[in-house]
């Protein structure tokens, strides 16, 4: 029965989740009678939850959201997996993932990542930081990051479609504007920065690399990152970055990659910002080479 097939499939999407979560779906069958009325029952499907082996029977009551949705998201997910396949597999969702906290938004773009590869899929959201998540949980030779905004003419708002762009082509934009626009330094170094802690920290995330711990998240820094990488072995006794391109991070880091280099009495020249547009889009290259490979920390 399809039924019996979309409960295994369910459960085996609730696996991705690590919830020792099991669903059955109940139908009593169909029956139908003409006395007194004509009337056609059992038409219902009952889901039912077992949690650790035991059934729930106000599962509805007892799971939280995150876990009812995840289960919902389990059944869908699993619907469209048993549908017939066509030559367009299409998948839609507009923030579907609000009940979800990130311990099980994660476990979701892997089901994608990893079940519904043939499908071409749409993921629409308001919330800024969850869209920047899925940017670097998604690889742009795959994927397109977009956002929309609002533009307003003389009578009405019109949508304004703009393709999004890594932290380092900003970072050129402000550097290069036209003639009779002065180029903005500063913007182009904050967003230089950026881009610095990004790659740091998805490449640290990657290799599971051992970070210093804070409770306080806004402690850490770019320094608890790159003194990690900067001295961390490939498992072939390689320096996972060489020592030429640590000394030119080091030094543009005093100034350019520097947080606190902002005030208004610090003077950046083009040369500067450029010269560390290079030597990020360097580690990047690098880093990202080294995907085949074991880290290994010192």
């Amino acid at each position: 029965m399809k039924l019996e097939e979309l409960q295994k499939e369910t459960t085996q999407l609730l696996k991705y989740f690590e919830y020792p979560l099991e669903v059955r779906f109940v139908f009593t069958g169909l029956v139908y009678r003409n006395k007194p009325v004509k009337e056609l029952s059992g038409k219902d499907v009952i889901l039912k939850a077992d949690l650790f082996g035991a059934p729930l029977d106000t599962h509805h009551d007892f799971l939280n959201e995150a876990k009812l949705s995840a289960i919902a998201l389990a059944i869908l997910l699993a619907a469209v997996r048993l549908q017939p396949s066509t030559d367009l597999e299409v998948l839609a969702f507009d923030d579907v993932l609000i009940g979800l906290d990130m311990s099980n938004r994660l476990p979701f773009l892997q089901i994608l990542r990893e079940q519904f590869a043939d499908h071409q899929i749409f993921i629409t959201t308001y919330d800024r930081a969850w869209y920047e998540i899925v940017k670097q949980r998604t690889d742009p030779k795959h994927w397109q990051h977009i956002e929309f905004f609002a533009g307003r003419t003389d009578f009405c708002e019109l949508p304004i479609y703009a393709k999004d762009k890594q932290y380092l082509d900003r970072a050129r934009d402000y550097l290069h504007k036209p003639d009779d626009t002065a180029p903005d330094y500063k913007a182009a170094a904050v967003y230089v920065r950026t881009h610095f802690e990004y790659v740091l920290k998805k490449f640290c995330d990657q290799h599971h690399l051992p970070i210093k711990y804070f409770a306080n998240l806004k402690d850490m820094n770019t320094e608890h990152f790159w003194s990690v990488i900067k001295t961390a072995k490939t498992d072939a006794g390689d320096d996972v970055v060489d020592a030429t391109l640590v000394k030119d991070i080091e030094v543009f880091r005093s100034k350019v990659l520097n947080p606190l280099a902002h005030a208004e009495e610090i003077v950046f020249h083009k040369k500067e910002v450029e010269d560390t547009i290079q030597a990020v889009q360097d580690l990047q290259t690098r880093l990202q080479s080294l995907k085949g490979f074991e880290i290994i920390p010192a």
